[in-house]
């Protein structure tokens, strides 16, 4: 690293946000949710594929409130609505907290969704997402 300069390329009004997605393995997408940080929330109105939803927090992260609202007002809709059969419904999670809020806990026991969670840390090399579809991504 001594002997070659390295530049970091950054525009100035770069802000951290949080996609929420899900994806079966049937191929099926729930459509993406934002968390952008906290303001005033940008129109889209040429925007080409739907949104399920946009939310602002003060970091531009999930938290418990927001995870919470994603999983009640967009998931258990959208899984409703592609239910085969009357089994229960198996959601993968990471091992963020935002899923570990009694809300969600109850909104899943309601609509029999067994939720199963990745160990926290690891999820890098355990998400299917990860290693499947945003990897191909990265590497491009």
């Amino acid at each position: 690293m001594k002997r070659s300069k390295f530049y970091w390329i950054r525009s100035d009004n770069l802000e951290l946000m949080t996609v929420i997605e899900c994806v079966s393995p049937s191929g099926l997408s729930v459509p993406p949710s934002f968390v952008l940080l906290s303001g005033p929330i940008p129109s889209l109105p040429n925007l080409s594929s739907k949104i399920a939803a946009i939310a602002t927090s003060p970091n531009g992260w999930t938290d418990n409130k927001i995870g919470t609202a994603w999983f009640i007002e967009t998931y258990i809709p959208f899984a409703n609505n592609y239910k085969v059969a009357d089994m229960p419904i198996v959601l993968l999670l990471n091992g963020h907290n935002s899923h570990e809020s009694d809300a969600f806990r109850e909104a899943a026991f309601q609509h029999h969704i067994i939720v199963i969670a990745f160990p926290s840390k690891c999820t890098y090399k355990l998400q299917p997402l990860d290693i499947i579809i945003f990897a191909q991504v990265q590497r491009h």
